[in-house]
Parts: C-alpha cells; structure tokens; sequence
C-alpha cells in the first residue's frame, strides 16, 4: 500500500490480515515515499530501539498496537469501523504533510 498510489481500504485491509496479532505488538509507520508498513516490534526489537535504526526511513507513525487485542490479523481487517479509524487517519496525516508520532483517531 502506498499513499501517493491512490489507496484504497481494502488494501490496508489487507495489510492488516496478514499480520499476526499474537506475535507481538505491531507498529504502523508511513514512508518518506508514502508506502505503509507494519512492524512486529518483538522482545529484543522494541519501539524506541527500532525507530532510532530507522528514523530516516520514517516520514510518521502511529501509535503501538499492542499485542492479542485484535488491532491487527484477519478479525482486525473485518472490524469497518477500526479499518477506517487507520485509514482515514493515514490519509489525513499524509495529506497535511505529518511527521514523528500520530494517533489514530
């Protein structure tokens, strides 16, 4: 998926379902090149360790989906509500030109 290739919701749906929610918590971050991406941030790779490693990377994120709470997988893609609460937020946060940390709103 990728914002400046007019995405559409069922993509992001699909990103969605192919993470697995008890892996560990997830991080959705946006591209300086508009491509979305969801990183399982395990034990020995969490959230202040692999944004310092990849900052440069990262245009924004949003905030840490923590792990077994259905925020990603196949019963996180089929919740209409949650998919466009993510979608509308990288939308709008790509659009305003954002940077560093978002909430989804």
């Amino acid at each position: 998926m990728n914002l400046n290739s007019n995405p559409t919701l069922q993509e992001l749906r699909e990103l969605i379902a192919r993470c697995d929610d008890n892996e560990g918590d997830h991080l959705i971050w946006v591209g300086w090149d508009g491509s979305v991406n969801i990183q399982v941030l395990t034990q020995d790779l969490y959230d202040d360790r692999w944004i310092e490693q990849n900052e440069k990377r990262m245009k924004f994120k949003l905030g840490i989906l923590i792990k077994s709470k259905d925020h990603v997988g196949l019963n996180a893609s089929l919740d209409n509500d949650w998919m466009h609460s993510i979608f509308d937020t990288l939308l709008l946060n790509w659009n305003n030109d954002a940077k560093g940390n978002i909430q989804i709103y």
